[in-house]
């Protein structure tokens, strides 16, 4: 009886590329969406009478559907929505707030990148030319040069590829 078990049929194990995008960008709208909620309580703090939050999570979404169709006060409560400040106070606000939080985004995806992707690092794949002559000697390295770097090299006289060496599995003679 054939398994239904996805981890028994699957050969990669764990979540697939596209969900880990669709995690990610799930988790840009949630942070574009609070700090544009925080814009308005702070832009309420400041220049208004007071921080204001809405209630609960019915009302934050329409807080932000308001702030996108030009109604800041939209989803809150009455009381709330008289304290705030003059609506282009607001949407100064929310975009400073959204540029503070694409710019600490930024500054995050440059120390990840920096982190994980130098230059020198060991752990970041392939050895350099250096490296390679160090470890396997210069004399190896120019004998072994078509394996090492096929696309950059022919194999020497005498080691042709044959068919049954290039031959696709099932199509051996």
């Amino acid at each position: 009886m054939p398994s239904t078990d996805r981890a028994a049929r699957d050969p990669m194990p764990g979540p697939r590329p596209a969900e880990l995008a669709a995690v990610g960008l799930a988790g840009v709208i949630l942070a574009l969406a609070v700090a544009a909620l925080t814009a308005v309580g702070l832009a309420a703090a400041i220049a208004g009478d007071g921080w204001i939050w809405p209630h609960n999570i019915a009302d934050a979404a329409r807080v932000i559907e308001g702030l996108g169709s030009g109604h800041p006060g939209a989803g809150l409560a009455p009381a709330q929505a008289a304290r705030l400040p003059s609506a282009a106070t607001v949407y100064i606000g929310v975009a400073l707030s959204e540029l503070a939080l694409l710019a600490s985004g930024g500054a995050v995806a440059v120390v990840v990148a920096r982190r994980f992707t130098t230059a020198g690092d060991p752990r970041r794949g392939l050895a350099s030319p250096h490296q390679a002559r160090a470890a396997l000697g210069a004399r190896s390295v120019r004998r072994h040069a078509h394996i090492i770097r096929p696309d950059l090299h022919r194999p020497a006289r005498g080691h042709s590829r044959t068919r049954a060496q290039t031959a696709t599995p099932g199509e051996e003679r």
